[in-house]
């Protein structure tokens, strides 16, 4: 069974990675990891969560590509 913290470490080592598969754990992990970090950092004071959301922008489209991948779609 694959934990929060290693999925989402693991999202960041594989941040540019397109080839390969991501479990549905492994997604959402990801997904609500980063929307609760969103949420943290937009309501900090004297914070930008813009940079975060460009940061994790590349990341997501190439996890969401990955899950493509293991339903068998393109």
């Amino acid at each position: 069974m694959e934990t929060m913290i290693n999925t989402y470490k693991d999202f960041w080592v594989r941040y540019v990675d397109f080839q390969g598969l991501s479990s549905r754990p492994q997604y959402w992990y990801v997904v609500l990891i980063n929307f609760i970090l969103g949420l943290i950092i937009a309501f900090l004071p004297e914070t930008n969560s813009s940079i975060y959301g460009i940061a994790t922008f590349i990341p997501g489209i190439a996890l969401t590509v990955k899950r493509l991948h293991d339903t068998d779609r393109s």
